[in-house]
């Protein structure tokens, strides 16, 4: 049966201009005249009243029609590429087709608001993050020395082989036998740090870092004054302590770079010291020293081979390896053992790279950090993925379209890598301001002496690397979505209506999500290990009560107190004046307080029972060794085991006495009374009497093993005992907040001493806290990283569970038609997700028993594979992922099913 309609003209028109619209606009102008009058020929060949039936097939081959032409101009797209790789494609055909995909990618950014959102955003905090982190780790490990031939600078140490590890001094003795027997160091130098007094001049006293060093020491990096000149032989003569060279940043800070300086004098430690030259700025070795004052030569000085207290710096020979110079330097260390064995027996001879003995035990944790940091990185990269790839799903039948016209597979892969590569340059622009913030704060949350002032800066290679990451990560991304965009044929576009999705690309968005679990259960593990390591570390008990104690530490010049009696009056005298200010319930004096790190005020040394003294000093035993006030175990609530405390009438008239901790008395007196024993101490064989035993207490920090105390009384080890001792540190217990007797012991101090400066004044608290400050660090950082990690796997997760939501709602619409109810369809949906999250979790489980020696050397007290911290990250995860993914299903379990079938 035929149907005439005189509309039957109007609807040809009409399908005409709506397959033209169809159609990209190039290929319209190059065959829409042509279709155009095919459309009239035939129009007039079957007359306005043709059948219905015939007018659908006319308009179904000329469908057809187009679709073959598009086919062969596709095969002759094909040919000119060949062509084209013979005779290249000339730059502005290049730049024309970016211009068109930078134009068409931004146009389809600015439709896709949310997506762009969210990729530049998840790229950019990956970015920042690793360029925030690089720049500390660029700034500490991978900047070179600033030196002429850095690799050549190494440092020279004695090792305590008896008691293990390395020690950081060197006798002068050992010193002078390598400065004059090596054959492998083109120069060497030794020196000390040492904390002296700069005033005069009109400002206010000044407690500076001075270094005490051989003439040598500039000659071993290679530098040249900024004015004037270095030390040379001369000054080096016996009693010549009177010329300094600055630093050159206490030469701008206290002189204002006044290139006239040399010449003038400083008042240090009450001395008069002519200031003959400047050092360059990069001279900060071996501590961040203010002045530098050369060391004299004296010969009983560097003959001395009982005290530890140098440093040793060489430059190597040119052409002298590593290995050879260790050999040599050891072979001199045995010449010594065979000429002074009491001496030497017990040590040997450590040499190592300056900058990697700069960088110190720092390096693992930075390395832990950019590892985590890196993490992020690839779970950021992850979820960039995912979400490229549910976009190119969404755009399969524009790509099948375009393909059937014409469009080459080369063609659209450039198109999909230029947004890519838009993305990238949009989160790389991102990551680079979130690392300019990151970074500053970074090297403000560092730990004190972990990186050089002003160091931590957006580099240009870390901005470069950051660019490069950015670029080469969405670049390495986008590949397989673009692929994968035009790979689809024509017909199978046609046919899915919009809907293609293969098996493939499901089960490789499937794969990254598991992927992401796994990454983030690794990081979210070690960010909770952490988190334990450090609460159990604030539960060590440090032995001292820290609540309501100030502490404040004073350098009294030897040059105003030469005298040995003079230094013990005045401790004393600062110690009643000290305990006199209001508020003050109790104070006391200690050499060096606990929970300090030690460092440049530690003092440790050799002891024995006068019934057990061994042939040879190097077996005897060691322990820390503390000169202290009568007051000061009262003051810091060091709890007294037995015997008595050390009063003012211990004095140097009366018998010699002492006092021990608890692990030293289990050590050298198991199962026996320690009270009435006697030590003798080996520095000048000083004897004493036990008299009482105090508890333990925390040393350099809380995670280090608790060492063995010894404790006397300054009042009595000043006559012929540690002569050169003039540091001290005051500790005042208060019924106020400690900081308010900050301001009145200062005026304390000057109306004793004018000229002395307090440096230091914390509580201990603040002293406790600082003592964690490099735990704490790590732990803020991964705990970070960790929680970026769990939101953009949170965001994966959402984002597969709707795809694959949106890809079933077909089904789920005939489920609920068919009588389905909603839970059934909001099970199904959770249970590919959650099978997805334990497949993650059992992976990032094996993930962590692969990384648990990694993850051990940076905990305390916690085992890496602890399980409530695994078991509760696995809860912790699944919750999360299960929030995740209750959204996307709910709504595919409540979708309306008429809607659904409709829309179908």
């Amino acid at each position: 049966m035929t149907t005439t309609d005189p509309r039957n003209q109007d609807l040809g028109q009409r399908w005409f201009r709506f397959l033209m619209r169809c159609l990209p606009s190039e290929f319209g102008t190059r065959y829409g005249d042509e279709l155009n009058a095919v459309f009239v020929e035939m129009r007039d060949e079957l007359g306005e009243n043709a059948p219905l039936l015939r007018l659908v097939r006319f308009y179904a081959d000329v469908t057809f029609d187009v679709i073959r032409r598009a086919r062969q101009a596709h095969v002759n797209a094909a040919r000119q590429s060949q062509q084209d790789a013979i005779t290249p494609m000339g730059a502005s055909r290049y730049w024309s087709e970016f211009r068109q995909d930078f134009a068409y990618g931004m146009r389809g950014f600015t439709r896709a608001k949310a997506f762009a959102a969210v990729a530049v955003v998840t790229l950019g905090l990956g970015v920042g993050a690793n360029a925030a982190v690089f720049s500390l780790v660029n700034a500490v490990l991978l900047q070179p020395l600033p030196f002429d031939q850095a690799d050549d600078l190494v440092a020279v140490w004695q090792s305590d082989q008896v008691h293990g590890g390395p020690i950081a001094t060197v006798t002068p003795g050992a010193f002078r036998d390598w400065e004059t027997q090596n054959e492998v160091f083109e120069s060497i130098a030794a020196g000390s740090v040492r904390s002296r007094t700069v005033s005069g001049g009109g400002a206010a006293p000044d407690l500076v870092r001075v270094g005490w060093v051989t003439t040598p020491f500039f000659d071993v990096f290679r530098v040249v004054p900024v004015v004037g000149r270095f030390f040379d032989p001369a000054d080096g003569e016996q009693g010549n302590d009177r010329v300094a060279v600055l630093s050159h940043d206490y030469w701008r800070t206290r002189f204002a770079s006044d290139p006239a300086v040399p010449g003038r004098t400083i008042t240090l430690d009450r001395v008069q010291v002519e200031v003959v030259g400047v050092a360059p700025p990069e001279v900060i070795l071996p501590l961040e020293v203010a002045i530098w004052v050369p060391a004299p030569s004296e010969r009983a000085l560097w003959e001395n081979r009982g005290s530890h207290f140098l440093w040793a710096m060489a430059r190597l020979r040119s052409g002298v390896a590593l290995d050879q110079a260790r050999a040599n330097i050891e072979a001199i260390a045995d010449r010594a053992l065979r000429d002074y064995p009491s001496q030497h027996e017990g040590f040997g001879v450590t040499i190592n790279p300056l900058q990697s003995d700069r960088v110190g035990d720092i390096r693992p944790a930075l390395l832990m950090l950019q590892g985590a940091a890196l993490v992020v990185l690839l779970i950021a990269c992850v979820n960039l993925a995912n979400l490229l790839l549910a976009r190119s799903n969404g755009r399969t039948t524009e790509f099948g379209v375009r393909r059937a016209l014409g469009a080459g597979r080369g063609r659209l892969v450039r198109q999909v890598l230029t947004e890519s590569l838009l993305l990238a340059a949009c989160g790389a622009a991102l990551g680079v301001g979130i690392a300019a913030f990151a970074s500053s704060l970074l090297a403000n949350l560092a730990p004190a002496g972990v990186v050089p002032s002003g160091s931590v800066t957006l580099h240009p290679t870390v901005l470069l690397a950051a660019v490069l990451a950015a670029l080469g990560t969405s670049a390495a991304i986008g590949v397989v979505p673009a692929l994968r965009s035009a790979s689809p044929g024509t017909s199978t576009v046609i046919c899915a209506n919009g809907r293609h999705a293969t098996k493939g690309g499901r089960r490789l968005r499937e794969t990254l999500v598991v992927a992401e679990v796994a990454l983030s259960l690794l990081l979210l593990v070690g960010a909770g290990l952490l988190v334990r390591s450090f609460v159990h570390l604030l539960n060590v008990d440090p032995g001292i009560e820290t609540q309501g104690v100030l502490s404040a530490r004073a350098v009294i010049p030897q040059a105003a107190y030469s005298e040995p009696k003079e230094r013990a009056d005045f401790f004393r005298e600062l110690h009643e004046t000290a305990a006199q200010i209001p508020g003050v319930v109790s104070a006391g004096l200690i050499s060096n307080l606990p929970v300090t790190g030690g460092g440049m005020y530690e003092w440790r040394n050799n002891f024995t029972r006068p019934d057990r003294i061994a042939p040879n000093r190097s077996q005897w035993p060691s322990a820390m060794l503390r000169w202290v006030s009568p007051g000061y175990f009262e003051t810091v609530g060091l709890r007294f085991i037995g015997g008595r405390s050390l009063t003012y009438a211990d004095t140097e008239r009366s018998p010699n006495v002492m006092l021990i901790d608890e692990t030293l008395a289990a050590e050298i007196f198991p199962g026996e009374n320690p009270l009435g024993q006697r030590l003798i101490i080996g520095y000048n064989d000083w004897e004493a009497e036990i008299v009482g035993i105090v508890g333990d207490v925390r040393q350099a920090s809380l995670d280090q093993e608790l060492q063995p105390h010894m404790y006397v009384s300054f009042m009595q080890t000043h006559t012929d005992m540690f002569a050169g001792l003039s540091t001290t540190t005051v500790t005042l217990r208060s019924n106020v907040d400690p900081i308010q007797l900050a301001g009145p012991l200062r005026e304390a101090v000057l109306r004793l001493d004018p000229h002395l400066p307090l440096t230091e004044v914390q509580t201990l608290q603040q002293r406790l806290s600082a003592s964690v400050r490099s735990q704490r660090f790590s732990m803020m950082l991964v705990g970070v990283f960790a929680v970026l990690a769990l939101a953009l796997t949170a965001v994966g997760l959402y984002g597969v569970i709707s795809y694959l939501a949106t890809q079933q709602k077909r089904e789920f619409g005939i489920r609920l038609a068919l009588g389905a109810l909603e839970r059934n369809v909001l099970t199904h949906v959770l249970r590919h997700g959650v099978i997805l999250t334990a497949i993650g979790i059992v992976i990032g489980i094996g993930g962590v028993f692969a990384a648990s020696r990694l993850l051990d050397r940076f905990l305390f007290d916690v085992s890496p594979l602890d399980p409530i911290t695994i078991g509760s990250v696995c809860v912790l995860l699944s919750a999360i992922s299960m929030a995740a993914m209750l959204v996307p299903a709910r709504r595919a379990s409540s979708a309306d099913p008429v809607d659904v079938l409709r829309s179908d």
